[in-house]
């Protein structure tokens, strides 16, 4: 009756319900009324085939927590809206107004659709992708500030979540995302410390070293210092960045080595850079741990 009085004219529901449609046309048929388009959609079922329920612990419920999160609510919407439906061509990010231009009931599955976490977590990092750095800022700063993370300024937040923005498949992650990168334990794993022995860089973390002690440690001027580093000790290529980085983040690859050191820090920067240095040059190896 409600439906009725809301001039609902399409109802689409779960195929538990199909049952209970022959019933619900005679009602309608009774009273004289217009029948609405039944469709069923097939059900959701997890990872492990089962249906899901709201007792299921390793699915999220809610969309409140997808929210605390940072799932975005266009990801959210995108990646429902393919569960028991396809579009007509292979692409699955959609924004709204093509998920309602391109919706037909006879593509609806027949097959149960799973919810795959990692299908969503894909589609939500390429929505976050699609941010501008101001925008993922502004997203990014409660998540932030709730764990204690102190935010100097806007620029260096911006620089953050530039180099970060990528690693993301929710805006919640950065908070991991950043402790990784600014593990207060230094520590360099036996193969990136080989590197640095096998490529004699303490010339090189000594000269680089000494160049940043006067100068302001912002990406750019970090950059001209590498450059000036590698005239003067004619290092270069990979023997140059990887040792730089090695000796700063503890990694062999990474975000852009410039930003990476200027949100660092100049302070912790040539505090690691001393420390790698003064193990190059004589001091034992288990010193490290």
């Amino acid at each position: 009756i409600d439906d009725h009085l809301m001039q609902i004219t399409h109802v689409l529901r779960g195929e538990e319900h199909i049952t209970n449609t022959p019933k619900q046309v005679l009602i309608y048929r009774a009273f004289g009324w217009d029948v609405p388009e039944f469709g069923h959609m097939t059900i959701i079922v997890n990872e492990q085939k089962k249906k899901l329920s709201k007792r299921d612990k390793n699915v999220i419920q809610f969309i409140k927590e997808y929210q605390e999160m940072g799932y975005l609510p266009e990801a959210m919407f995108n990646f429902i809206s393919l569960l028991g439906w396809s579009p007509s061509t292979n692409e699955e990010i959609l924004t709204k107004e093509q998920i309602i231009e391109q919706f037909d009931p006879a593509r609806l599955n027949k097959a149960p659709a799973m919810f795959d976490k990692d299908k969503l977590a894909y589609i939500n990092s390429r929505y976050i992708k699609k941010l501008s750095v101001d925008e993922l800022a502004e997203k990014s700063r409660p998540f932030l500030e709730k764990a204690g993370i102190q935010i100097p300024d806007d620029a260096w937040l911006k620089l953050l979540v530039g180099i970060l923005q990528d690693r993301m498949s929710f805006i919640g992650q950065i908070v991991e995302l950043y402790k990784a990168f600014f593990h207060d334990e230094f520590h360099i794993e036996t193969d990136a410390y080989q590197f640095l022995i096998d490529n004699q860089s303490a010339t090189l973390l000594d000269v680089f070293a000494e160049k940043s002690i006067n100068h302001p440690f912002t990406a750019e001027t970090i950059e001209a210092l590498i450059k000036e580093t590698s005239v003067q000790t004619q290092i270069k290529g990979k023997p140059l960045f990887m040792g730089l980085r090695i000796a700063t983040t503890g990694d062999m690859h990474g975000p852009s080595l410039p930003i990476s050191l200027a949100l660092l820090g100049k302070e912790r920067v040539l505090s690691r850079l001393r420390q790698t240095i003064k193990q190059l040059r004589g001091e034992s190896w288990n010193d490290w741990y």
